[in-house]
């Protein structure tokens, strides 16, 4: 259990918020606490109530924060470094380039929360829910999303360089501009999704569903597609190899590596 002397110091204002490091705060309400740029390194915050605290640029590293409740709290270029966050509930929390380099989110709830420019490299968020999310310019680079939720996610121009999304619902999620080289798509939901001007080099989308969604300019050299759902697919300018065996819809052809309606001239 949480170190009440401690939780009481934080809540009159009267605590050193240099010296929290490795704090017992297990369970503790925190409740809209001040702890902006507080020291709370290899703390223990499991199942904590964090609700609308403020910890902007706060030092998380190697915290853990398991089940903990941080819904709409500040966490504005907070330092997450491998912190333990499963299960925690992020839902409208502000995380805007937050650092959580190789931080574990497996099944955490961020519905909604501003991710934007957060650093994701190498993050664990299996199972997590992601949907309406903004990572607008996010590093998700060999980040693991396997069979997160992501429908309707704001992800234009993130970088998901080798990341793992086999199996996520990508549904409605607007991936304009983003790089997704060598990223494992396999049997994720992409439906209505945006991929305009997206990089999917060498990326893997077997048994993907791409129906309805615009891959308008998009880059698909050297990328897996065996039995991709293309049904109702926008495909105008799409980049693939010359040698494509694509399955493209009735309506598209390949001219000079690119994809055009039938009956367009290549220039």
């Amino acid at each position: 259990m949480a170190d009440k002397k401690i939780v009481r110091k934080i809540l009159d204002g009267s605590a050193n918020l240099d010296s929290l490091q490795g704090a017992n705060l297990q369970k503790a309400n925190l409740q809209d606490a001040n702890l902006r740029e507080a020291n709370l390194r290899d703390a223990d915050l499991q199942r904590s109530n964090l609700l609308g605290v403020n910890l902007h640029e706060a030092n998380l590293q190697a915290v853990n924060l398991q089940g903990a409740k941080l819904r709409q709290a500040n966490l504005r270029r907070v330092d997450l470094r491998k912190a333990k966050l499963q299960g925690a509930d992020l839902r409208e929390a502000n995380l805007p380039a937050a650092d959580l380099r190789k931080a574990d989110l497996r099944r955490s709830d961020l519905r909604g929360a501003n991710l934007q420019e957060a650093n994701l490299t190498r993050a664990r968020l299996q199972g997590a829910n992601l949907q309406e999310a903004n990572l607008l310019g996010a590093l998700l680079q060999e980040a693991n999303l396997q069979d997160a939720k992501l429908q309707g996610a704001y992800l234009q121009k993130a970088n998901l360089l080798g990341a793992n999304l086999a199996g996520a619902n990508l549904q409605d999620a607007n991936l304009r501009g983003a790089a997704l080289r060598q990223v494992d798509l396999q049997w994720a939901d992409l439906q209505e999704a945006n991929l305009q001007g997206a990089s999917l080099q060498e990326a893997n989308l077997q048994k993907a569903n791409l129906q309805g969604a615009n891959l308008q300019g998009a880059n698909l050299q050297d990328a897996l597609l065996e039995d991709v759902d293309l049904y109702a697919t926008i495909l105008d300018g799409a980049q693939v190899n010359k040698d494509s065996e694509m399955n493209l819809p009735p309506t598209y052809e390949v001219q000079e590596g690119r994809v055009f309606r039938k009956g367009q001239t290549f220039s």
